[in-house]
């Protein structure tokens, strides 16, 4: 199977399902990687009314530093609750497989 077709059948996935879960925690700790790469986090500091670059805040800066804090709490609260609901959803599967 080619990387191409993975990505697809990932792509593919059911929102409510362990895969589609994982995917989309997988998606959105990459989002955060590459926003704190790119150093978004040094935009943060426009919450303190400062200004990362020592002048007047600007409207760019505002919305960068919101950004990575949203993404931030996504990466902090909800990608742990997507695993937690993708191994319970795949554990359930597995029981009811045994069960049956």
């Amino acid at each position: 199977m080619t990387l191409r077709q993975r990505l697809r059948r990932l792509l593919r996935s059911r929102l409510l399902s362990p895969r589609g879960l994982l995917w989309r925690s997988l998606v959105l700790t990459v989002l955060f990687l590459l926003a704190h790469l790119g150093g978004l986090r040094d935009k943060t500091c426009v919450f303190s009314a400062t200004s990362p670059d020592g002048g007047a805040l600007d409207t760019t800066s505002v919305v960068l530093g919101a950004s990575y804090v949203a993404l931030y709490l996504l990466v902090v609260v909800v990608v742990p609750i997507l695993v937690i609901g993708a191994l319970l959803l795949l554990l359930a599967g597995l029981w009811r497989r045994r069960s049956a």
